[in-house]
């Protein structure tokens, strides 16, 4: 079994003080983005009536609003920034290229054409100003792109319009409304939220994307019912290839090769390596993941950024490059 040597990038600093861990992201630039909510905040997320810890804000809805913070570490130096209270319980985050934010909730109610959530933000931290956009529900995963547009992938509650959350009497005809936006199982939205391109499901059926990866200049996502890799360039156009893997939960992408992690929350399965071939077909070879001192990764939060694969153990920050192997 080939085995891939990962490098150790840093350690991983502890919570801040009153606050938990939530996910971990990495940037365009390779910044890992760790997300953290307040521990009184975290209460209320999915409960009904009274809840404990300190009362928080309300908007103007009466929607209980959560407090985050958002740690950005490039190698050893990191900064922490506080995100505005907002009324997201399952947020997925990544950076513009000026620095500011966009935050996406992975789930949104969906009433009437006239009432829905707003459930993706994009914060200005210059000047403050907050963008609120419909960015649908069942929402898998996010990235930004070298021209600051928004990928947004759906897992399959998304593309069939389940929305666990709505009202009675949802209505749920595919011509009608933005509540089935999911739909395609891939939307890319401009910088101020605008949805501009969605991905044709009469082109290749998606109906649960797994895994996104956004590089500068394409996005990739892998999805079922039958696994493939699917390619979108910056101009959308699109092309696809079969992997013949039974899942992959991460991977990363370069011209040459992909990286495919299998596995779900922290347990780390077997990974392969994937050469692509001018004929369309691809080369499978297992591999293990493994430290400096030759012990083999069997658990971590595995992230893939263009070329490169992040992983992320309770205390250190480790990544490899499919360039270098």
């Amino acid at each position: 079994m080939k085995q891939i040597a990962l490098q150790h990038i840093a350690r991983i600093p502890p919570a801040p003080k009153g606050f938990e861990f939530v996910s971990v992201g990495i940037s365009l630039k390779g910044e890992a983005l760790f997300l953290y909510i307040e521990k009184s905040s975290k209460a209320y997320i999915g409960q009904r009536g009274e809840s404990p810890g300190p009362m928080p804000s309300f908007n103007a809805e009466g929607r209980v609003e959560l407090i985050y913070k958002l740690r950005v570490m490039d190698g050893e130096a990191s900064r922490e920034m506080d995100l505005p209270r907002i009324d997201f319980g399952f947020p997925r985050i990544d950076l513009l290229s000026d620095g500011s934010f966009v935050l996406v909730n992975a789930h949104a109610q969906w009433k009437s054409s006239g009432e829905y959530d707003l459930n993706g933000l994009i914060y200005d931290r210059a000047t403050g100003e907050k963008k609120r956009f419909f960015a649908g529900d069942g929402i898998q995963d996010i990235g930004v792109d070298g021209h600051d547009r928004i990928w947004v992938s759906y897992f399959e509650w998304g593309v069939d319009g389940v929305f666990g959350f709505r009202g009675a009497g949802a209505d749920f005809k595919i011509q009608e409304g933005p509540h089935l936006i999911g739909r395609e199982g891939l939307n890319c939205f401009d910088h101020s939220g605008e949805l501009i391109w969605q991905h044709d499901q009469k082109e290749m059926y998606v109906g649960d994307c797994t895994a996104l990866n956004v590089s500068r200049e394409a996005a990739h996502f892998v999805f079922s019912p039958d696994l493939y890799l699917g390619g979108v360039s910056s101009g959308f156009e699109s092309d696809y290839r079969r992997i013949n893997l039974t899942n992959s939960s991460c991977f990363a992408i370069s011209p040459e090769r992909a990286f495919f992690i299998r596995g779900a929350g922290r347990s780390l399965g077997t990974a392969y390596l994937m050469s692509f071939e001018p004929s369309n077909a691809s080369s499978l070879v297992k591999c293990q993941l493994v430290l400096s001192n030759g012990n083999v990764v069997k658990s971590g939060r595995a992230v893939g950024r263009g070329a490169s694969l992040h992983l992320f153990t309770k205390k250190d920050w480790y990544s490899v490059n499919l360039q270098g192997l």
